[in-house]
């Protein structure tokens, strides 16, 4: 992944995001336009590193009391579920989860995962 993304870097060429973006999903099909835009300005805006969520200290997270969802995959290069759930379930109050079965980073919502409530 890192190579496109240098690439991208040095020519804001958008076949750079694409190949980067099939990195971090298993199929192309979950490419649109949208998820496109979406990948080019987190490259472009964000500094991103591999690993679970941000370095944020259980102190600030006990702050937090919104109810948060956390979506997790297996196979998600980079916050894989198993990492993922075993932080935020320590520093996140009043926290819900849900795997999404056979994903990676990049992802469709099945129908029944639309429909689904992830409140209750």
């Amino acid at each position: 992944m890192l190579l496109p993304l240098i690439q991208y870097g040095r020519t804001k060429a958008d076949r750079c995001i694409k190949k980067a973006a099939l990195l971090l999903s298993s199929t192309s099909e979950v490419l649109d336009e949208d998820t496109l835009k979406t990948v080019k300005s987190s490259f472009t805006y964000v500094k991103t590193k591999k690993g679970t969520p941000s370095s944020v200290g259980k102190k600030k997270m006990k702050c937090c009391i919104a109810p948060t969802l956390v979506l997790t995959s297996k196979y998600d290069c980079l916050f894989p579920a198993k990492k993922v759930l075993k932080r935020t379930g320590n520093i996140i109050p009043n926290c819900a989860w849900y795997e999404l079965s056979g994903r990676e980073h990049t992802h469709i919502l099945t129908a029944k995962e639309k429909r689904w409530s992830f409140t209750s």
